[in-house]
C-alpha cells in the first residue's frame, strides 16, 4: 500500500491509502506501486489516477512535483488539483 497525498498552496485536498498512482511526468506517464524506490519527478498538467482494488479516481492536476519516500508515501505537490471522478 501507498499513502498518497495531494497538496496545493490552499492545503491538503486528498489523503488516502492506494495500491497504484499514475502521473503525467515530463518525460511521459509513469506509475508508482508499493515498494517503489524513493524519487522526485516533475509532472505536467494532466490527469493523475489512483487505484485501490477495483476502486479508482482521477484528478486534473496543474504542473508540479511527485515525491516518493522510503516509506511508500507519495506526495503530489501542485498549484491546483480538481477531482474528476
Amino acid at each position: 500500500m501507498l499513502q498518497m497525498r495531494i497538496l496545493t498552496p490552499k492545503g491538503l485536498i486528498f489523503d488516502k491509502q492506494v495500491d497504484e498512482v499514475r502521473a503525467p511526468g515530463t518525460k511521459g506517464e509513469f506509475g508508482i506501486l508499493s515498494g517503489h524506490v524513493p524519487f522526485v519527478s516533475s509532472i505536467l498538467k494532466g490527469v493523475l489516477l489512483w487505484r485501490l482494488d477495483k476502486d479508482q479516481g482521477t484528478f486534473e492536476v496543474e504542473p508540479g512535483f511527485v515525491k516518493v519516500n522510503e516509506h511508500g508515501d507519495v506526495d503530489v505537490l501542485v498549484q491546483n488539483a480538481t477531482k474528476m471522478t
